[in-house]
């Protein structure tokens, strides 16, 4: 067998090719099933990096469901019926599936991720760096 088939052995991973064949009526094999493996040993790690968050956001029962905050875009941020109908479109299918709700003091609630590109939101003098956004997500049911 050709050694370039068995795999690579190094100090910190290891990797195999494996084929699973079957034998056909004639006598030949035909691979039914083939897998490339990688095996690596746990390495400390060089560099760890976390950087805290900058922001404190908003507890989900704080937040209100996508619904609710569409219903209240109309009247808070002056968005027009086009992004609004335009926003609900794009967050259609994911509604089915999660529950979704966004934190109201962040850009993308204010402006509707988006969708209302001229609201003025509450960051506006802040550096683009400094205009975060959040929500929080769960599904709505076993999928």
């Amino acid at each position: 067998m050709d050694p370039r088939q068995l795999g690579r052995d190094c100090i910190v991973s290891l990797k195999r090719r494996v084929q699973v064949k079957q034998k056909q009526l004639g006598g030949n094999f035909r691979v039914s099933l083939e897998l490339i493996a990688d095996f690596h040993i746990q390495e400390p790690s060089i560099l760890e990096y976390s950087a805290p968050p900058t922001a404190t956001w908003s507890r989900p029962e704080d937040c209100p469901a996508a619904a609710e905050h569409i219903e209240t875009s109309r009247v808070i941020d002056d968005a027009t019926l086009a992004q609004i109908t335009e926003f609900t479109r794009s967050l259609g299918p994911n509604l089915d599936f999660f529950e979704t709700r966004s934190c109201l003091n962040r850009v993308a609630a204010q402006n509707l991720s988006g969708a209302a590109k001229e609201a003025t939101t509450t960051r506006e003098k802040l550096p683009i760096t400094s205009k975060t956004s959040a929500e929080w997500q769960r599904i709505k049911e076993t999928l």
